[in-house]
């Protein structure tokens, strides 16, 4: 028992290097100057279930970058369809981006909502978009590993993008899991989940024991994924495990494209 006891402890050390802390994170992008509105999103790991407002602020450059609106509702953290912000333009290259929200979603799938914004015009320039603060409750939070996204503005470059799962989170989990892959090149995809003695505990799609969703890099969830063409890019696969069918352990997880087999590990805990 104690040797088994010992395996189970390495494979953990192995598989998760440290617990998740709680995060703000906004992704690095690639925005075009049409004149068109683009969706910016922000995410998190918070537990949000027993706050009853919640004030985040962003530094930003006003120069370039002109904010529309803020999105949220079902699916997001912020549960309003448009919640509350403001603009503070006194240092206009660095704006303040103050979001405020009262009406929440206790298990969103790892989305706060989104900034839907404007690039305006001018030479190719780099627009940082960086979590200042934020306010639960009228108290700043002060464990929170902020994210800066970096947005270049011009015309779009593609980055090279290498097929497979590039991060999972939060890991070890309890309730859900997030989980970013990239795509090269146009494929179906599909995922497999072990248990560490080799056995297949559930696929997706077709999972009876998750439930799951697959949103692309801009938030959009894609409502059918049996045989989907996943087009090149960046995804983000969430589930949501089912306490009675899934039990606690460390998996592995095998996602299966044209390119082949990729795959990472993560620990469901109870």
């Amino acid at each position: 028992m104690k040797k088994c006891l010992n395996i189970f402890i390495l494979i953990l050390l192995q598989i998760v290097p440290a617990f998740s802390q709680n995060y703000i994170k906004i992704p690095d992008t690639t925005l075009p100057r049409t004149g068109k509105v683009y969706s910016l999103p922000i995410y998190s790991n918070m537990n949000l279930q027993n706050a009853t407002n919640v004030k985040i602020k962003i530094y930003f450059d006003y120069n370039l970058i002109d904010i529309k609106n803020i999105s949220g509702g079902s699916g997001f953290a912020f549960n309003e369809t448009n919640p509350q912000f403001s603009v503070n333009t006194a240092l206009p290259d660095q704006a303040i981006l103050e979001i405020v929200s009262s009406q929440f979603n206790a298990n969103y799938s790892g989305l706060l909502c989104l900034i839907n914004l404007e690039t305006l015009v001018g030479s190719d320039s780099i627009a940082i978009f960086s979590p200042l603060e934020i306010e639960i409750d009228g108290i700043i939070a002060n464990d929170i590993n902020f994210e800066n996204g970096t947005i270049l503005i011009g015309d779009p470059v593609f980055p090279v993008l290498h097929e497979g799962i590039s991060r999972i989170y939060p890991n070890p989990f309890n309730f859900f899991e997030n989980i970013i892959f990239t795509i090269e090149d146009k494929t179906t995809v599909n995922f497999y989940i072990y248990t560490t003695l080799g056995q297949l505990a559930t696929k997706i799609p077709g999972s009876k024991n998750l439930k799951y969703k697959i949103f692309d890099n801009a938030g959009t969830e894609i409502i059918n994924i049996d045989n989907y063409l996943f087009p090149r890019g960046i995804y983000r696969l969430y589930f949501e495990s089912i306490p009675w069918e899934f039990s606690s352990s460390a998996y592995s997880i095998v996602m299966v494209t044209n390119k082949g087999y990729f795959r990472s590990n993560f620990i469901h805990l109870k």
